[in-house]
């Protein structure tokens, strides 16, 4: 079962006063009972799972995760202890005794689209043993369940992936900021009828990957990577494209973490 987090509303207003990066959001906007939220004015679905604030025992309680990412925030929850620990991007742990992060000297940036929070696992995973930002591809209009039931002919995945002149779709933003500043970019999606979903191709058409390394990764629940990595590449037509990775929609962490060992980014 997967684990909705809520705060109060109070505790809300503390973290719009913390230091957030350069990509969060100026105003959200939430309303009780509604799935939908407004983020700088563009309608965004709180989650995939229908999330919305709720009042209990005249409390009002709204979804820390999504408040969080949309400022800009780190959020990370451990089962063990059930535990919510949210920090700023570029946090400074001066604790005698804190773990040291791990450092590289490249620029890194975890770029991805998850439609059922699968590749977003695997993102923040990534983006977490590298320290690296994030910027989490949008659609303007979020595809729902429904939407991506790929077994029912009359849903939109179906209609689009049938239809090739219907799948252009509109992103909230197609590119991050100061995205000539990032040495390295991490491409992340599900793997949709063999290929990258087609909710990437503004990103990679509208970004200059010049003089970046790129590395695609994807999740799907039975597919390979296939051919998707280099369809990408093709796409964007530059940045020097690495042989890609994919995990399976249940990964094991620790799988994700030793393929980004592997490629020896320090």
């Amino acid at each position: 079962m997967k684990t909705k987090i809520f705060i109060l509303l109070s505790a809300i207003f503390l973290l719009v006063g913390c230091a957030v990066n350069s990509n969060a959001a100026e105003k959200i906007v939430m309303k009780i009972g509604d799935p939908v939220m407004q983020v700088d004015g563009q309608d965004i679905n709180i989650d995939n799972d229908g999330t919305t604030p709720v009042i209990i025992n005249g409390r009002t309680m709204l979804p820390v995760r999504a408040i969080a990412e949309a400022l800009g925030l780190n959020i990370a929850w451990n089962e063990g202890d059930k535990t919510v620990t949210v920090t700023t991007a570029a946090q400074n742990d001066n604790k005698e005794n804190a773990e040291p992060q791990k450092t590289t000297g490249k620029k890194i940036l975890v770029a991805y689209y998850s439609a059922q929070n699968h590749t977003k696992g695997a993102a923040e995973v990534i983006a977490e043993e590298l320290k690296a930002d994030t910027f989490v591809i949008t659609p303007k209009e979020p595809y729902t369940e429904a939407d991506l039931d790929w077994t029912d002919d009359n849903s939109r995945v179906n209609a689009e992936h049938d239809n090739p002149d219907t799948r252009h779709t509109e992103l909230v933003s197609s590119s991050p900021e100061n995205f000539a500043y990032y040495d390295v970019v991490f491409v992340g999606y599900p793997i949709w009828w063999g290929s990258a979903s087609w909710v990437l191709d503004d990103f990679i058409k509208n970004n200059d990957f010049t003089g970046k390394t790129v590395i695609p990764f994807c999740t799907s629940q039975a597919s390979g990577l296939g051919e998707s990595g280099k369809e990408l590449e093709k796409m964007a037509g530059s940045g020097n494209w690495l042989e890609g990775k994919r995990f399976s929609e249940s990964f094991d962490e620790k799988e994700v973490r030793q393929w980004v060992s592997s490629l020896k980014l320090d």
